[in-house]
């Protein structure tokens, strides 16, 4: 390793990782930006990473190995490769993920044009258990709109996040011990209080989908942790605005179309909630040039919520509120109606692939 400290450290952890642990080294080695280090805290791995780890290790210099003699999780694990990390960067990585060539090189040539911002993302791409591509994720990419959003839903994708470090180290940030999973939007929200945040429109990471994968088999606990975030954050955020915890947890899931039929009731009322919201945050970003187009989106997202089914108790309530909160709503809801439908598709497709893939393996 050099003397001086590299642009980006990547920090990944490994458990039990080795079906596809070298494919996810290999995408970091093939990388177009080469001032980088890899360190790779081996959380008490049992299947032959570590020896795949020290492998790599012996034969390429920027690879630094943290070792854990026994499992600690990955907050631990986490929190030790940030310890580590001498780069000016820090990008996350996933033993079984994969990022494209050109990831960092996108990255570190955005955040040093941009040194406001302390947090960036990019879309992604699913892969199955195979490699084979099965959907693709798009992300919001300004910070106002990431803002509202993280409001109630997480905008980042973990591995494919890029952070600036000096934040982190000013602010004495870093994961939190007690939160097992959803621990990446908690950490998002509190860099939200402190610098600003992108996502880029390129896909930069390929995000694998197995049954095995935490996101698969901790999928309730993760929700309700994610639930328990959000209602802090908003609280924290607006605590003018008062909403119960049964309300919140029913807003969040109609913002991101979670919401059950049997809960189809409660829509015109989420919305109107939803609008009110929406303007204790227009209130707080009064004059930011963003505001307006995010207005609308806002606003659509609403009829969204409120509308479908139609003629419901309260209806009528929610289209007096919409029109209230931007009289062009309606033209809005319809020109991006074709693409409401098109995300509808491919969500669904990607829910059966990934159906597919856990009954296939499972």
């Amino acid at each position: 390793m050099s003397e001086s400290p590299p642009s980006v450290s990547v920090v990944m952890p490994v458990y039990n990782a080795g079906e596809y642990l070298r494919a996810a080294l290999e995408s970091l080695l093939a990388q177009t930006f080469r001032d980088f280090e890899v360190i790779a805290v081996d959380d008490g791995s049992t299947d032959g990473s570590a020896s795949l780890l020290a492998e790599y290790a012996r034969r390429e210099a920027h690879i630094v190995i943290l070792t854990h003699a026994q499992n600690q999780g990955i907050v631990a694990a986490l929190n030790d490769g940030l310890q580590a990390a001498r780069g000016r960067y820090i990008a996350r990585m996933d033993a079984d993920d994969l990022s494209l060539p050109e990831r960092f090189e996108r990255q570190v040539e955005f955040l040093d044009a941009h040194p406001e911002v302390g947090i960036l993302g990019s879309e992604e791409i699913f892969i199955d258990p195979q490699g084979q591509q099965i959907g693709r994720m798009s992300h919001l990419h300004d910070d106002l709109s990431i803002r509202w959003a993280s409001l109630l839903s997480n905008v980042f994708f973990h591995p494919t996040v890029m952070l600036r470090r000096s934040v982190l180290t000013d602010h004495q940030l870093e994961y939190q011990a007690g939160i097992r999973y959803a621990q990446d939007y908690d950490l998002w929200v509190r860099l939200l209080r402190h610098t600003r945040a992108a996502n880029l429109e390129q896909a930069l990471v390929w995000y694998r989908v197995y049954p095995e994968s935490i996101s698969s088999r901790h999928k309730q606990e993760q929700m309700e942790t994610h639930a328990r975030i959000s209602l802090a954050h908003l609280q924290r955020t607006f605590p003018e605005f008062q909403i119960t915890p049964e309300e919140h947890t029913a807003l969040a899931a109609a913002f991101t179309g979670k919401l059950s039929p049997s809960q189809a009731w409660q829509r015109p009322a989420l919305a109107r909630r939803y609008l009110e919201l929406w303007q204790a945050f227009a209130r707080q970003h009064a004059g930011d040039p963003v505001l307006a187009h995010l207005r609308h989106e806002a606003v659509v997202q609403a009829a969204k919520i409120g509308l479908y089914p139609p003629f419901q108790p309260g209806w009528l309530g929610t289209t007096r509120g919409l029109f209230a909160a931007d009289p062009l709503w309606g033209l809005y809801f319809a020109a991006g109606f074709p693409h409401m439908v098109q995300l509808k598709l491919r969500a669904r497709r990607l829910r059966r692939l990934r159906a597919g893939s856990q009954a296939q393996h499972g």
